[in-house]
């Protein structure tokens, strides 16, 4: 009897499925050197650098995103590396008001209710956080800043498609005595495998834009421009209604000053 031959499949049968976790697992190891970088760089508006750790990396739902990204923080999304590899990074906004205080040399008090909108300080501080975790991004993954780009995103508006599967990073912050703070770095996971190789050399606190890691002041940028509502009393008199009502363009009313 002839011995039967042994079967021979085709290699796309026997293969491997591809390993689901494997996205979840780089973009973790991203995260730890991101982190390293994202202490200096925050360290440029919180006068040295805070401590900085990340949970680990999750996979999240459309659903879950947009649960993200109706509460409180600001969004902005980042390309980075040659493939412009999109990234959305949510930045606590309660956490603008803690920089603020300490930034003028406050503890880090938080208002009880955030107001609505938010200050235009609050606002300056939002953007140049969003800047700095730009730069933290370039030098983790030693990219030049051409090949980078940033734009505010609305708060309930999603950058993905509804049915892409997402991977989210959340690192938490907090200097010397201050309350810990939250950003979130979140993205396909299909494109964690296109982004740039690791390295570093790019050196955060000499970029060409970078603001100054001193203590911030009311007389150096950003803070030095905001404007500020003046109003200012010179009188203040009681008149009849029927004196106003006989008043004509041009009469002058007679009012008392007092030197003091």
């Amino acid at each position: 009897k002839a011995a039967r031959r042994v079967a021979s499949h085709c290699v796309e049968l026997i293969a491997r499925g591809a390993d689901k976790q494997a996205p979840l697992d780089n973009f973790d190891s991203f995260s730890a050197m991101i982190a390293n970088k994202m202490a200096t760089a925050v360290g440029a508006i919180c006068g040295s650098p805070p401590h900085v750790f990340h949970a680990a990396v999750e996979a999240v739902s459309f659903a879950q995103l947009t649960k993200i990204m109706s509460g409180p923080f600001s969004h902005a999304m980042i390309t980075i590396g040659p493939q412009s590899v999109p990234v959305l990074v949510s930045f606590e906004s309660s956490a603008a008001f803690l920089l603020l205080d300490q930034a003028f040399g406050g503890s880090g008090t938080i208002p009880e209710n955030l107001p609505k909108p938010l200050p235009a300080s609050a606002t300056l501080m939002i953007s140049q956080m969003q800047v700095l975790i730009n730069r933290a991004l370039l030098s983790a993954f030693n990219c030049p800043p051409e090949q980078s780009s940033l734009r505010t995103l609305p708060g309930k508006s999603s950058p993905f498609a509804a049915r892409a599967m997402l991977a989210t990073a959340q690192f938490g912050l907090h200097s010397e005595g201050g309350r810990e703070w939250h950003i979130r770095l979140t993205m396909e996971q299909a494109k964690i495998g296109d982004l740039p190789g690791k390295g570093g050399p790019v050196d955060i606190e000499d970029s060409a834009d970078a603001q100054t890691s001193r203590a911030h002041s009311p007389f150096s940028a950003p803070f030095s421009s905001i404007p500020l509502g003046l109003r200012a009393v010179l009188v203040d008199a009681e008149i009849s209604l029927a004196k106003v009502s006989r008043l004509k363009p041009g009469q002058v009313l007679p009012v008392s000053v007092s030197r003091n």
